[in-house]
């Protein structure tokens, strides 16, 4: 489905083919770099039958979504806003859930919008800076980036094949995703995460509840620095899986989906 805006053109959402009821409240599922609303199909299928408006974005320059030069967390997280003010003009309650790039969005969401309620911040670290290999590789040739990203997206076990869902190679399935957009937005995206910058101090002020669930084998947003920077700010918490890496719904797909039943 698309939604048209003021500042971003058509963008596409997947809402599990249902309409927008404005008596309900949103979640706003948020991919990360280079990816699009794919990621969240399982998540936003049970979301749909369980009273929300479950809502997966491409964001703009992603997926079906426009063509756009988008290099900064606080442009994706305008479109968020601007979203809602179109969608939501009762000002439901909103909940967020955003990985990687998307969890910066997120982050940086609470900031523009007063009634998000609980965020989930997946594969999330602050700061969030790319390696200048990275950066070069992404700009140079995507497509090798793409390839490095995956490696260390996943944990060794999936990377040789096992995965909780038979017949699927997960990790060929991320780098198809991220192969298939012509935009090839991964250098934009990846300079808007190693740019994105904000007081660590205004953290204490937000008002929600968050949810910061990272993997102990992610090589991309290692989780280790998470308890020391946030498990002493009250509204915080933080859950860490074992064995499992970056691309934390590909891996652990069950195990995320209860964390946010429980959550929200």
């Amino acid at each position: 489905m698309y939604s048209k805006t003021k500042n971003f053109g058509k963008v596409y959402y997947y809402s599990s083919y249902r309409e927008i009821d404005k008596t309900l409240p949103f979640i706003y599922f948020i991919h990360g770099a280079a990816q699009d609303h794919s990621i969240w199909t399982q998540y936003v299928r049970y979301f749909s039958n369980k009273k929300f408006n479950a809502i997966a974005f491409d964001l703009p320059n992603h997926g079906k979504s426009p063509k756009q030069k988008i290099n900064s967390i606080e442009f994706f997280a305008n479109f968020v806003k601007e979203y809602d003010e179109l969608n939501n003009p009762k000002q439901n309650k909103i909940f967020l859930v955003g990985h990687s790039m998307g969890s910066l969005i997120s982050l940086s969401s609470n900031f523009l919008i007063d009634h998000i309620a609980k965020s989930v911040l997946l594969g999330f670290k602050y700061p969030m800076t790319v390696s200048d290999f990275l950066l070069n590789e992404s700009k140079n040739n995507p497509g090798k980036s793409h390839n490095i990203i995956n490696e260390f997206s996943y944990s060794s076990s999936n990377i040789i094949g096992a995965n909780i869902n038979p017949g699927i190679y997960a990790f060929n399935n991320s780098l198809s995703l991220m192969n298939r957009d012509e935009k090839l937005p991964i250098f934009d995206d990846f300079t808007a995460c190693n740019n994105f910058q904000i007081n660590e101090k205004l953290f204490e002020n937000l008002k929600g509840r968050f949810l910061l669930i990272g993997g102990d084998k992610d090589l991309m947003t290692p989780s280790k620095k998470l308890f020391s920077q946030f498990s002493n700010i009250e509204n915080f918490e933080i859950k860490i899986l074992k064995n499992i890496g970056h691309s934390m719904m590909s891996e652990a797909p069950n195990d995320i989906l209860d964390l946010l039943i429980e959550f929200f």
